[in-house]
């Protein structure tokens, strides 16, 4: 259910995100007594073919302390397995409510997409059952949202990179027709020590080839990133991800969490109402980079650049 409040779609029901979260760390409390697993051994990596995919589809992670988590997230939960024969990271989602469902058919929008800087999904088996499941690459489990918080030292090259891999993850989908609607830096998962990254989750997408209208009843992706036009209902385009990933950009830059201390909805209605954006007291030197992140998040979606104006410019300073 969602409430209108000056222009916002507000959903009541993204709390039960909640519920998903609470799911998850009930196991992992569990699983701390249980037996630890060498993970190096191959044998001890769960398998997800077709004879054993009715016991994740039923039960979820049953055992929690069976597997190798990679990472977790409001919708769902992604570990190391292996599928016929080969290793790969399956993503465990419970379909508790409409939110976690609909996330799991998102999901199927990434299937076919091919390109060096996207995490590749190859299946979603979506049956009648209590889970849901994406297959898709291993690529490690750390994300750029973990490498800030860390306190790891970023230079600007390895900052510029990062972008610049981005900026062509969502070219290559935008060329594909879809939009990914939740670009934030625990979406980009990051190799060390070269800083290569790759754009992951496509639980919030969209196919604008089968959503024609390209309009949203409620916003998709995480609060602090999500563009005006979706925080409103409006119609969402390839311009909403470039303003996400003004904002990721910022977060990058400064290496503070954006509106830190404020709520989801005062965030949504000052973003929308105020033109409110993130704000620090420290300063880059490159003021091209400022004016940049700043270009990419006018509430105006014309105004700002295209992705590939983002690429080039991002490129041009790489090359400072």
């Amino acid at each position: 259910m969602a409430t209108e409040k000056c222009g916002l779609q507000i959903d009541k029901n993204r709390v039960k995100r909640n519920h998903v979260s609470s799911y998850f760390e009930t196991k992992e409390h569990y699983a701390t007594k249980q037996k630890k697993y060498d993970y190096n051994n191959v044998d001890n990596i769960p398998s997800v073919d077709t004879p054993k995919q009715k016991k994740w589809l039923d039960n979820g992670l049953e055992n929690f302390s069976k597997y190798y988590v990679l990472g977790k997230g409001g919708f769902g939960i992604v570990v190391k397995a292996q599928y016929k024969g080969k290793l790969l990271a399956v993503k465990v989602i419970p379909k508790l409510t409409t939110y976690t469902s609909t996330s799991l058919r998102n999901e199927e929008n990434a299937v076919g997409l091919r390109h060096v800087n996207l995490i590749q999904v190859f299946k979603i088996i979506d049956t009648n059952h209590n889970f849901g499941l994406v297959l898709m690459e291993e690529w490690g489990h750390t994300n750029l949202q973990k490498i800030i918080n860390d306190d790891n030292i970023i230079n600007m090259h390895h900052k510029l990179r990062i972008l610049w891999n981005v900026g062509l993850a969502l070219q290559y989908c935008h060329e594909n027709n879809i939009l990914h609607l939740d670009v934030t830096p625990k979406n980009i998962l990051i190799k060390l020590p070269d800083f290569s990254s790759k754009l992951c989750d496509f639980g919030s997408s969209m196919n604008i080839t089968r959503n024609c209208d390209q309009y949203q009843k409620l916003p998709k992706g995480t609060i602090q990133y999500i563009s005006p036009e979706s925080l409103q209902g409006k119609k969402v385009t390839e311009k909403s991800d470039v303003y996400s990933l003004g904002i990721t950009m910022w977060h990058l830059m400064y290496e503070e969490m954006p509106y830190i201390g404020e709520c989801a909805h005062t965030i949504a209605y000052k973003v929308v109402s105020q033109n409110f954006r993130p704000r620090t007291t420290k300063r880059i030197d490159n003021s091209n980079l400022v004016l940049l992140y700043k270009s990419c998040w006018q509430t105006n979606p014309a105004q700002r650049p295209s992705i590939v104006s983002f690429i080039d410019q991002i490129k041009r300073n790489i090359s400072l």
